[in-house]
């Protein structure tokens, strides 16, 4: 029984790298972006209250399935500079990095890019403000088959792996060049909306003879405040290279408990199409944000995973900067 249970988790897992090769760089994948907000649109470094953001994310998906789970982990920071053409516009520089291990077979790729982004106040509160980012990068991916075993070597069939001649090692590097823009709006009520768009792939590059084709996403956040303590937000992300697409939509009640409370809860569920259904729950304490979501598949691959997805892991935190006051001393005349 083992046998045959053995080359069907291989057949799933090659299935899904060889989708991922022939679909020509479905490069990121994740329940929430927001764990990483620059991944998918650079507009957003320093679009934050604060000077400075770390975050990262992690993300481990199919670990009951499998004993080499598909794993994500990324690490990015951006600092907002008070540089601008115009009183009220603000500088933001970033960097992150990337890295995606799928599965058993040894695929991997791996991402380092760094951000630069204009943020221009439509107003003088700075309740409206349109934002341009680039990304230039440099992007790695890699495949190597030397510890990965296929069902047709399990059975011992065939000393030469029919599966295994499907595939050829790799490792190779490329340049990346991305531009993305988003507009924000807000009101003292507490409402607020944000989206933008994003285009990536700019250099097409090549991996194994295959050329990289753009990549466009779009995303819009919407934040309505119910009560004096309790708001109402949704996510929708959205991308799309060649025929293969990625759509997801959140929605997350976030309160406190009480209006003084630090504590900012958000319970959520969501729904990336055709693919799994996710639930989380953020917490804001603070400057630090943390986020947990776990999507369960419901698409045809639940039959071998049983419904099991992935889990993921993001934290942030903001710092502030402030500036010692420059004061001019004032010489008093003691006779006064």
């Amino acid at each position: 029984m083992e046998f045959r249970l053995i080359p069907i988790k291989v057949l799933i897992l090659a299935t899904l790298i060889l989708c991922t090769l022939q679909a020509k760089g479905q490069d990121y994948h994740l329940s929430n972006y927001g764990n990483m907000p620059l991944l998918i649109n650079p507009a957003q470094a320093g679009s934050f209250l604060g000077n400075q953001r770390v975050g990262m994310v992690y993300r481990d998906q199919w670990s009951q399935f499998t004993t080499e789970p598909f794993m994500t982990a990324g690490l990015y920071t951006d600092l907002s500079l008070d540089v601008g053409l115009t009183e009220g516009d603000w500088l933001a520089v970033a960097v992150q990095v990337y890295a995606d291990q799928s599965g058993g077979l040894g695929y991997q790729y791996h991402a380092a890019i760094s951000n630069l982004s204009y943020h221009y106040a439509l107003n003088g509160n700075h309740s409206k403000s349109l934002k341009i980012g680039v990304q230039y990068g440099m992007s790695q991916r890699k495949l190597d088959l030397s510890n990965a075993t296929f069902g047709d070597e399990l059975i011992g069939s065939t000393a030469n792996s029919n599966d295994r001649n499907l595939f050829n090692n790799f490792n190779e590097i490329a340049q990346g060049l991305g531009v993305g823009l988003s507009y924000s709006t807000s009101n003292r009520g507490g409402d607020a909306l944000q989206f933008g768009a994003s285009v990536q792939n700019l250099l097409q590059p090549r991996f194994q003879n295959n050329r990289v084709t753009l990549r466009i996403n779009a995303e819009t956040q919407a934040l309505i405040q119910i009560k004096s303590n309790t708001w109402l937000q949704s996510r929708v992300y959205a991308s799309v290279i060649d025929e293969a697409y990625d759509i997801t939509i959140l929605l997350a009640m976030p309160f406190r408990l009480d209006k003084k409370s630090p504590f900012i809860f958000s319970p959520g569920i969501g729904y990336r199409v055709g693919d799994a259904l996710i639930t989380s729950l953020g917490v804001d304490y603070e400057q630090w944000s943390i986020n947990i979501a776990y999507d369960i598949t419901v698409s045809s691959a639940r039959a071998y995973t049983r419904g099991r997805g992935g889990i993921e892991f993001g934290i942030a935190r903001i710092f502030y900067h402030y500036k010692k006051p420059e004061v001019t001393p004032v010489l008093l005349c003691p006779r006064l």
